[in-house]
């Protein structure tokens, strides 16, 4: 089965309790066979615009893509 996940950030960039409550979940799924993959925020004050794109990134075998905004620009 294909699994998205979506939380506020994810690590390796930010390691708090809902961060590493995720990441748990991500390999307890892999571990059974699924294809995880995880949504989240990236940079949150960089950038010209509120929008600034999105990364992708792979931790301990987990893709992740990382929506960047910068909440300073937010009208």
């Amino acid at each position: 089965m294909n699994v998205l996940l979506v939380t506020s950030f994810f690590p390796p960039l930010r390691t708090a309790g809902t961060e590493n409550y995720t990441l748990g979940i991500a390999r307890g799924l892999q571990a059974l066979g699924h294809t995880v993959h995880v949504i989240c925020a990236g940079d949150w004050d960089q950038g010209d615009h509120y929008l600034g794109g999105f990364t992708d990134d792979v931790y301990q075998g987990i893709p992740i893509r990382r929506v960047h905004f910068n909440w300073t620009k937010a009208k």
